[in-house]
């Protein structure tokens, strides 16, 4: 399973480089802020239909037949970006919606396979698993988009994929999880996920902090955009895609180990939440100390007469 996970968050996070390329280059943070917006919109949708897919057939099949049907997608976006077709927003939306279905559906496909028991012992190593994944995916996003562009991403995500969807059935069936392995092979719940959420208080604080993360995120296209903006257009792709990967492999694969590691120190589960706030105010510096690129309207006024 750490194995599995490992691969997922590695192609994970090369389809999330190429979605920040994409869209930047093709839409600008504008567009990015609306595709947010329908991707939220679309989710409406996808959800129930999703949960009414699942309740149909068994886990194993669930978890291999979404991750296909995804990884099917990909060859598309590669043969549309070879035609010279514009993606970058359909691409977008994509990506969000592969992070609900696939992305979350294996964590909970861990969940399931494990005792409450062992999934004290063995999801840490997951976990680690997992963070090494976004670190490597992230350095090999930087390498690619730099030598070979968006494309070769796209390939090497897709045959990670392929090769998770392989992956499934053999981990359950070497799986020896204990418990009631009917109740395993059984379809997922068809009760509706809200529901169970307002039924729920632990489950309500999550849907909180959720939706405060995407509130947080409405800045993120204004940053992407600050960045593209100071590089020079003839390597805004590839340096983008390589600031971005890297970013992501020294912050996004080590957060998780200093965290695990103030919190031991510490004694305090709030600790998450100082760190998130440190991490915020050295970024509000770091956008504070980036120079402007936008023309100001007063320095051309300024300039006119002497022009004349």
């Amino acid at each position: 399973m750490t194995l599995l996970i490992f691969l997922l968050l590695a192609a994970y996070y090369l389809l999330k480089t190429v979605r920040e390329v994409l869209i930047l280059t093709e839409g600008g943070a504008e567009v990015k802020s609306y595709s947010s917006a329908g991707q939220a919109v679309l989710l409406l949708f996808l959800v129930p239909a999703y949960g009414a897919f699942a309740s149909r057939v068994r886990p194993v099949k669930l978890v291999t037949v979404v991750t296909l049907f995804f990884a099917s997608h990909l060859v598309l976006f590669m043969m549309a970006i070879q035609a010279g077709m514009r993606v970058g927003i359909v691409y977008f939306l994509w990506v969000g919606i592969f992070n609900l279905m696939v992305i979350a559906q294996f964590w909970a496909f861990a969940a399931d396979l494990y005792t409450e028991e062992q999934g004290k012992r063995l999801f840490p190593i997951i976990g680690v698993g997992g963070s090494l994944g976004a670190w490597l995916g992230s350095l090999r996003a930087g390498v690619l988009i730099d030598n070979a562009g968006p494309t070769r991403l796209l390939l090497g995500a897709c045959a990670t994929l392929i090769v998770c969807a392989a992956l499934v059935p053999v981990i359950h069936k070497l799986s020896s999880g204990g418990g009631n392995r009917k109740a395993k092979e059984a379809p997922v719940t068809s009760e509706n996920g809200f529901s169970m959420i307002a039924r729920d208080r632990y489950l309500i604080l999550i849907a909180a902090m959720t939706v405060l993360g995407v509130v947080s995120n409405l800045a993120f296209p204004s940053v992407c955009t600050a960045l593209g903006e100071s590089l020079p257009k003839v390597i805004r792709c590839s340096g983008f895609g390589v600031v971005y990967s890297v970013a992501i492999a020294a912050c996004g694969g080590s957060t998780q180990f200093v965290v695990t590691w103030l919190i031991h120190v510490s004694g305090s589960a709030m600790v998450p939440a100082f760190y998130l706030i440190a991490a915020t105010a050295v970024a509000q510096i770091a956008m504070m100390l980036i120079p402007e690129s936008a023309p100001r309207r007063m320095e051309r006024l300024a300039l006119a007469p002497a022009a004349a």
